[in-house]
Parts: structure tokens; C-alpha cells; sequence
């Protein structure tokens, strides 16, 4: 099969690889596989970084780039390259996306979104190669979560994003767990992210440890995180994207100014200016303040600011202005 371009490959092993002389031909068919620490694969990655950039793919940004060689790399070109592949009832193919367990054989399969970094990792298929449909390797792009890079998680940081890495292995077919998918969320372009689950928008590279950094938004100039909520201004000339948490804060601190400047009429001596924690008091034991869709005629629908007067039991709404132009939002 050496050097002959093939369409599928279907990865089988024989009984030699069942724990407890169980026979099997598909690998993962059963349960009866032991866990047992990953093999070492026929062949290694070596990244450099370099001013030219390798071709493996044209589409990722140019601070990703490296040079790749594989070792040994006359054994890995003979190899002949398949489309895709198949195991346990599902097929694999370049440029998808697919869970990949650090164990060979496999544990029991997990839930796409329960993917232990301890046990399962999530990578990118960018190519297929075997010596024949018993023995598959892929070569990986491995997605990091959050926590993983430096600096770890962030605020922004959403429950199901990943972080893109050229982070470059060959693994055995056989530690494929299941296929998933994953979206990039192109910030300039989508508003929100895509409802599909895992997502990606920030890329780390593997050599210089450099993180690049999502688009600033709000009068903060911080990243959202897409799973907490945000409103854009509607003047059209201006459109930010404001945190809510930002929205209270600074509705928090117009009420102290407002307390502050009533307290400076009736004596003389000056108020210190407002920290964030003592807004975090006013918010706690004497005003409440939240982003509502307001039910209230001629607003309705219409994103409002809630007042809770906790003191005195009052309650009342206020439009939400933009903190950056001023504007009304409607």
C-alpha cells in the first residue's frame, strides 16, 4: 500500500492488542481494552522557529508559523496519505476536529463537552498517513484550554473556549475518542459567538509562548466573555459593546456622586472619591442595581437600568446611556 494514494483507511488491530486475550478486530468495539499508558508512535515532531513559514497551512496567521520536520522523514513521505478514516462506526477526516485520549487503549468514551485534559485532549486532523489499514497516524494541531496557556484562565474566558496552538504531534489512530465540533469565532466579524458548542478565538504559539490577544471592547477595553451579558450602544456612529457589569458600575458611581454631592452641600469638609470597593458596598447594603428588559408601557422590551432602594424598599428604572458617546440606548 506504500506509496499508493488511497481514499479510506480503516484502522483494525489484531487479537494481539486485547487485554486478558480477549480477541477483537475492531479496537474500541468492546470494553474489555485495560488502560495503559499511551504508546510512543513510530515518529516524532520537531518545531523551529523560523522567518519562512511552512505551507502546512496557508490559512493561519503568520505569527503561528514554524518550521516542522519529522522524524525519521523518509519513512513518514513514503507513507501513503488517506482522506480519511475510520473507527468504531465513525469516519475522521482532515481538518475535522475530534477528541484524542492520552491513553492506549482508550478509557470509555466521554460526552463532547466533558472532555478531561487529564485523560482526553482536543485536536485538529491536518493529515492521514499509514504503512497499511492496521497501522494509521495522524498529525495533530492539539487545541489547549485556557487554563493551560500562560496566564491561565481569564475572565473572558468561556466555559467552552479553547484556545488554537501550532502544537504539532503524530498520533496513533487509534487514540481517536469520538469527532466533535468547533467553531473559530472571528470576532471582527460575528457580533456573538456561534451556538455550536466549543469555540476558539485566541491562538498560542507552542515555541515563543506568545498568546495573542481578543478584541477589546467597552470603555474597559477588555474581551467580553460570550456567555455574560452585553449591550451595544445604537448610536451608529459610535456601536461599542458595553459590559453590563461595566453599565452598573458606573451607575453605581453616579448614585455615590449623587449622595456625595447632597453630603458636600450640608457641610464643608470633602468627600474622598469612590473606590471600587466601597462600590461594591453601596451595591450590596444599600442599592441594587440590574440590566432588566423592562416591562413597564412605552419601554417595553427596551434594555432599562433596575434601581433597588434596599433601605427604604423603592423601587424605580432609568434608561441606559452609553458610556462612551452618552447616547440613550433604545
Amino acid at each position: 500500500m506504500a506509496g499508493k494514494k488511497v481514499k479510506q483507511a480503516t484502522t483494525k488491530r489484531s487479537s494481539s492488542n486485547a487485554a486478558n486475550g480477549q480477541s477483537s478486530n475492531d479496537f474500541g468495539s468492546s470494553d474489555s481494552f485495560a488502560l495503559s499508558p499511551v504508546t510512543i508512535t513510530p515518529f516524532s515532531v520537531d518545531m523551529f522557529q523560523q522567518a519562512t513559514p511552512h505551507n502546512d497551512d496557508p490559512n493561519q496567521p503568520v505569527t503561528m508559523r514554524a518550521v516542522v520536520h519529522i522524524r525519521p522523514e523518509s519513512i513518514w513521505a513514503s507513507l501513503a496519505k488517506y482522506r480519511n478514516f475510520n473507527i468504531r462506526d465513525q469516519t475522521y477526516s482532515v481538518h475535522q476536529y475530534a477528541i484524542i485520549s492520552r491513553f492506549q487503549p482508550l478509557p470509555k468514551p466521554l460526552g463532547p463537552l466533558d472532555a478531561d485534559i487529564h485523560v482526553n485532549c482536543i485536536a485538529r486532523i491536518l493529515e492521514i498517513r499509514a504503512f497499511d489499514p492496521q497501522n494509521v497516524y495522524v498529525r495533530v494541531y492539539w487545541l489547549y484550554q485556557p487554563q493551560e496557556i500562560p496566564g491561565g484562565r481569564q475572565s473572558y474566558h468561556g466555559n467552552n473556549e479553547l484556545i488554537a496552538t501550532n502544537h504539532m504531534e503524530i498520533v496513533d489512530a487509534l487514540r481517536v475518542n469520538q469527532r466533535i465540533d468547533v467553531v473559530h469565532w472571528k470576532e471582527d466579524e460575528q457580533l456573538k459567538v456561534p451556538e455550536t458548542g466549543l469555540y476558539w478565538r485566541q491562538t498560542y504559539h507552542f515555541l515563543t509562548k506568545e498568546v495573542s490577544t481578543p478584541k477589546p471592547h467597552c470603555t474597559c477595553h477588555q474581551p467580553t466573555n460570550p456567555e455574560r451579558s452585553t449591550i451595544q450602544c445604537t448610536n451608529p456612529h459610535c456601536s461599542i459593546l458595553l459590559h453590563d457589569h461595566c453599565i452598573i458600575d458606573s451607575a453605581l458611581t453616579k448614585l455615590h456622586n449623587q449622595y456625595d454631592e447632597t453630603q458636600q452641600s450640608q457641610t464643608a469638609a470633602p468627600q474622598p472619591p469612590l473606590s471600587k470597593k466601597q462600590t461594591s458596598k453601596i451595591n450590596t447594603e444599600h442599592y441594587k442595581v440590574q440590566v432588566i428588559d423592562s416591562q413597564r408601557p412605552h419601554h417595553a422590551g427596551r434594555k432599562r437600568l433596575l434601581f433597588t432602594d434596599l433601605w427604604e424598599n423603592r423601587l424605580w428604572e432609568t434608561d441606559i446611556e452609553c458610556l462612551k458617546c452618552g447616547t440613550r440606548i433604545r
